[in-house]
């Protein structure tokens, strides 16, 4: 099963409102749920002039997101859950 989530879902952000640690703050539940996969829109840099899809840097986290950090601790997370 699935678990999609878009990059401006405000119901998954965590306690200090970024959407990766949100997820990985879930991820014991999507488990309990039977998700054996996650796909997450882009969560690229971007001024969000129109919705987001104005991307500033193709290899940056925007910072409603997290870091690349927190998008790696998500990865390793995930693995871990997989195993």
């Amino acid at each position: 099963m699935f678990f999609f989530s878009l990059a401006c879902a405000i119901i998954l952000s965590g306690k200090d409102g970024l959407l990766l640690l949100g997820i990985r703050q879930r991820l014991d539940y999507l488990k309990y749920l039977g998700i054996d996969a996650v796909l997450l829109s882009a969560f690229y840099d971007s001024p969000f002039e129109h919705l987001g899809r104005d991307v500033r840097d193709f290899t940056a986290v925007g910072v409603k997101y997290g870091s690349i950090g927190d998008f790696e601790l998500l990865v390793a997370d995930l693995h871990r859950l997989g195993k």
